[in-house]
């Protein structure tokens, strides 16, 4: 394990565990999660963090901001969590694609062009 093995253990249990994980990605600077049910994470908490440096909630998706790490911290969390971290990006975001009103789906389409 590596550096973040013990925020990744964090992320994991705040994040409702890892029954609660939908589908798991990552882009450059973020760890993008889709749960179960979004209401069992506990985002200040997540925030609090010392490798975390920030989170942003996007019509059912949460994503955890790491910074240029993040492709270390992924690995550590997938060797954490046991989840096997093969979901691709686009099926990540198939099940928060669904979710929300319109307005919601189409200003995160356009957030989302413009993200990273």
């Amino acid at each position: 394990m590596g550096a973040y093995e013990s925020d990744a253990r964090e992320v994991l249990r705040l994040v409702g565990g890892k029954d609660n994980i939908a589908s798991l990605s990552h882009c450059v600077t973020r760890m993008r999660f889709t749960l179960v049910d979004p209401s069992l994470a506990k985002v200040p908490a997540i925030e609090r963090l010392s490798s975390v440096k920030g989170t942003f909630e996007c019509v059912g998706q949460i994503q955890v901001i790491i910074g240029k790490q993040v492709a270390d911290f992924y690995d550590d969390f997938v060797a954490t969590s046991g989840i096997t971290g093969d979901y691709q990006e686009e099926e990540a975001k198939k099940p928060a694609a669904q979710k929300g009103s319109a307005l919601k789906r189409l200003m995160a389409s356009i957030a989302e062009a413009f993200g990273d």
